[in-house]
């Protein structure tokens, strides 16, 4: 009987300044069966990243900033729980420059479709998610073997204990023997 992997969920949550862009690219990610979830401000996407987590965040460069509140500074995204895509126009080359790399899963250019990018953007976070999913079962399974090493480790510990106390008796009834055969014997010659 073979198991079937449980099928990676992606959610997505989406923040554009488009709303035309914003629903090419929602098709598209549904096209891939990525969850989206759509956000019109800053503070409303922070708030829905912390009721409900997701693999990704797709965000507009031009709204990565709001009333004193960087994008960046999401705890989900500091600690890097959450991948995080860029979308920009040509024009926001300048702010792109000020953007970390390091901090960004990919970025998305302002296009007429989506459904390729999306489509290598989705498959590349799939391939994570997918070898995180088997990491993590790994370190289960190591976890599950070390528990078993420590409890045979105990028994092996409680028979070599047990032997002891059997040796130590062995020998302690050979003296006792020993010492009865050196008594007894000599009385008998007397009688």
């Amino acid at each position: 009987m073979e198991v079937k992997e449980k099928k990676t969920v992606i959610v997505t949550h989406l923040l554009l300044e488009d709303l035309e862009e914003s629903s090419l690219i929602s098709e598209s990610l549904k096209k891939l069966d990525v969850e989206v979830i759509p956000h019109r401000s800053l503070n409303d996407l922070w708030k829905g990243l912390l009721e409900s987590p997701s693999s990704m965040v797709l965000v507009d460069i031009r709204l990565m900033n709001s009333n004193g509140k960087l994008f960046l500074d999401h705890p989900y995204i500091k600690n890097g729980e959450t991948e995080v895509v860029i979308f920009h126009r040509e024009d926001d080359y300048p702010l792109l420059k000020m953007v970390n790399p390091v901090m960004v899963f990919d970025f998305l250019p302002e296009s007429v479709t989506y459904d390729t990018f999306t489509f290598h953007t989705v498959s590349k976070l799939k391939k994570i998610l997918t070898a995180e999913k088997k990491a993590l079962a790994s370190l289960a399974e190591v976890q599950h073997l070390e528990a078993r090493l420590k409890m045979s480790q105990k028994e092996t510990l409680k028979v070599q204990q047990s032997f002891c106390q059997k040796l130590k008796f062995n020998a302690f009834c050979e003296i006792f023997l020993l010492l009865l055969n050196f008594w007894v014997l000599p009385c008998n010659d007397l009688l």
